[in-house]
């Protein structure tokens, strides 16, 4: 509740009690003591404030019992920037005061007291709960923005326009080493510096002159970067940051290990990660110096090294031997070369290698031969000992080219040419490999057009049982036609099929066109259809066969598959377990060019083929050559001792069949019966050769 109106007393000068109207209407709460210190007035915002000694608030209470009803209600005065109200004082001796209260439903008051002319006392509070707000939300805002500068990685120290510390977080100390207690707000740059330098972070480098530095860099204003090595070994990046009161930010951080993480990527972008060797992007680099160099006379020389068999020990000990064997060639190479010479790993077993300065070619020949034989040294490894041989191909330059990827493609077709030269050989690079690789290349390109574009033909050329005087069947035989209309021989593009891999889908495509063909055919003729090696090496023989005769319907006994002893090196285990489901399914298994391996008899041994096929460089000499006709009569002898038959291929004469008749062969296979021909002319092949026989019984 509140008290009554109150009536302020007039004063001189003051008519009708304007000021005391004034006073009741104000915001602030105001006291009137007489100098009896009894009350003489209060305002209504001064009830509002103490609505709890509203009853006391009215004239004539004396200010003790006043004071007293206040403590016993739990008032009491805060300590924010002032000192307590003496309560308990004669209210008319006491001095101007001012304190600061907080009320129970959480505001501040500010109390304070003015003399009056006649020895009262005037007491004033004002509401000053915002102002409390707003300092509390600062204080607030201080201690976190502390906790966050405290908490960052990076070192921080805020110096003031006079170059004295205003702000600095544990980070700083720790980062520089020094005393944390010195860099206290107040501190000097210098003390800072003082300490730092005595912590060994700047060598030789005076007081007196680092603070000049500073203070220059401060002057000028400028944002600034420093990277500093420190005494303890860290590396440091120091940044200056001006400020727009004068002062400045200092900043430290530390960044030894991203310096690490950059350099180690700037190493493995520019090397090999497993030999540590300069890579192809460095290899590019040093080319291009090479190239600049040479237009002023100076030659060099770019050697390409390639391991032999790689792949075989790399299968055999591990990855990991093979890891450590590739590091032990590497070291092996830079021991052959000179400090302005480069060794480069380009990835798996190849190398390069860059000689500058060379005079002649011959000097890199020798070079290339030093390496050879540094690597024919064997290899000890993990116990193991192992010798390791390689090609190496050569360009010089400028002669051979005058840019990177040209110099690049010449040394390797020269190693290309050394491979094929064979093991642990150097070659020079000549025009002419170049002619060869470019024809090649273009052949392998015509070749993958021409199994897209369905350019393949098959031809088929029969086979003559000569003891009963008929065709047993056709070989089907590969032909490409040029776009120019003519023939491709298949000794031109089988083998380079078989490298560049197409041969697996190519001899599909055979294998279902041959046996769609002979579906058509009497009952009686089989086709016979080469197998290469790598169909075998991918597993999907099988299933290529099962899927051509099944689309076909060509019964199984039909189909004859032939080998070369090349399919049994591959894999001789794997192999022989296809070539058996083979068989135990109806297909037939003939051994191609018998005679010309060096393991023939023993694969005879390990397979019980159908029939065995002989070669046609016996029956090419066999009317002139005893040793022939009695080479081809002891394989006739074997293959009817062993249940097989026997063919002979490249009959061309009269004589060679009767000679092959009379030693009991089988069958024959050639031009004197008839060339590959389309599939259109079997019937009338068949009704030609057939009709010859007759006649000449």
């Amino acid at each position: 509740m509140y008290a009554p109106r109150m009536q302020w007393p007039e004063h001189e000068g003051d008519p009708g009690g304007r000021l005391g109207q004034g006073l009741e209407g104000a915001r602030e709460g105001y006291l009137l003591i007489r100098p009896s210190g009894r009350l003489a007035a209060s305002n209504a915002a001064m009830v509002n404030f103490f609505p709890a000694l509203a009853a006391t608030l009215v004239p004539g209470t004396h200010i003790s019992r006043l004071l007293a009803a206040a403590l016993s209600r739990g008032f009491s005065t805060g300590t924010r920037r002032a000192s307590r109200l003496a309560v308990r004082h004669q209210v008319l001796g006491i001095a101007t005061t001012q304190a600061e209260l907080r009320l129970h439903d959480g505001r501040w008051l500010r109390i304070g007291g003015t003399l009056t002319p006649d020895g009262g006392m005037l007491v004033i509070c004002i509401d000053v709960t915002a102002a409390h707000e707003h300092a509390e939300a600062l204080d607030i805002a201080r201690c976190d923005r502390e906790i966050v500068v405290q908490k960052l990685a990076q070192g921080i120290c805020l110096y003031a326009p006079d170059a004295t510390v205003r702000l600095a977080n544990a980070r700083y100390s720790e980062l520089l080493g020094i005393n944390p207690a010195l860099p206290r707000p107040g501190a000097t740059m210098r003390s800072l510096l003082a300490a730092s330098i005595e912590a060994g972070h700047h060598g030789e480098r005076s007081l007196d002159g680092m603070e000049q530095a500073c203070l220059a860099l401060v002057a000028r204003g400028e944002k600034r970067r420093l990277v500093l090595t420190l005494s303890t070994g860290l590396l440091v990046a120091f940044d200056h940051i001006p400020l727009e009161n004068g002062g400045w930010l200092a900043t430290f951080e530390d960044i030894t290990e991203r310096r690490r993480i950059e350099e180690r990527a700037a190493f493995l972008a520019r090397h090999d990660a497993l030999t540590r060797l300069p890579n192809r992007t460095m290899l590019s680099e040093r080319l291009e110096q090479a190239i600049a160099a040479s237009g002023r006379g100076v030659r060099f020389a770019l050697l390409c090294l390639n391991l032999d068999h790689f792949k075989i020990i790399n299968d055999t000990l591990g990855h990991k031997f093979g890891d450590r064997l590739l590091r032990a060639v590497g070291e092996r190479l830079l021991a052959c070369v000179r400090e302005t010479d480069i060794v480069c790993r380009l990835g798996g077993d190849e190398f390069a290698i860059i000689q500058t300065d060379i005079e002649q070619a011959e000097h890199s020949a020798e070079l290339g031969h030093r390496m050879l034989r540094a690597l024919a040294a064997p290899f000890r490894l993990d116990g193991e000992h192992v010798n390791v041989s390689g090609c190496i191909g050569i360009a010089i330059g400028p002669d051979d080219g005058t840019h990177g990827d040209a110099l690049l493609r010449h040394a390797d077709t020269a190693m290309v040419r050394a491979k094929r030269d064979g093991e642990g050989t150097c070659r020079l690079f000549e025009p002419e490999m170049d002619a060869r690789v470019q024809a090649r290349r273009g052949m392998e390109t015509a070749l993958r057009r021409a199994l897209a574009d369905g350019a393949f033909e098959l031809y088929y050329q029969p086979l003559v049982d000569v003891q009963a005087n008929r065709v047993t069947g056709f070989e089907a035989l590969l032909r490409w036609r040029h776009p120019d209309g003519t023939m491709v021989p298949p000794a031109q593009f089988i083998t380079l099929a078989e490298e560049i891999g197409i041969i697996v889908p190519l001899g599909a495509w055979v294998m279902h066109a041959a046996c769609a063909v002979a579906a058509s055919w009497p009952a009686g003729l089989r086709i016979a259809v080469n197998v290469s090696a790598m169909q075998f090496k991918t597993s999907g023989l099988a299933a290529c066969v099962t899927s051509a005769l099944a689309a076909s319907g060509l019964p199984a006994r039909r189909l004859e598959l032939e080998i070369t002893e090349s399919v049994l090196l591959a894999d001789n285990a794997a192999t022989l377990d296809v070539l058996r489901d083979m068989r135990a399914r109806g297909v037939r298994i003939s051994m191609d060019d018998f005679g010309t391996g060096h393991s023939s008899l023993s694969y005879l041994r390990s397979f019980p083929f159908d029939k065995i096929k002989i070669d046609q460089s016996f029956v090419r000499d066999l009317e002139d050559s005893a040793d022939s006709a009695a080479i081809i009569g002891a394989i006739i002898g074997l293959g009817r001792s062993l249940g097989m038959r026997v063919t002979a291929e490249g009959v061309e004469t009269a004589g060679q069949l009767d000679h092959l008749r009379a030693a009991g062969c089988d069958e024959v296979q050639g031009y004197y019966f008839s060339r590959p021909r389309p599939g259109g002319e079997v019937a009338g092949i068949i009704a030609r050769i057939e009709g010859e026989l007759v006649d000449a019984k």
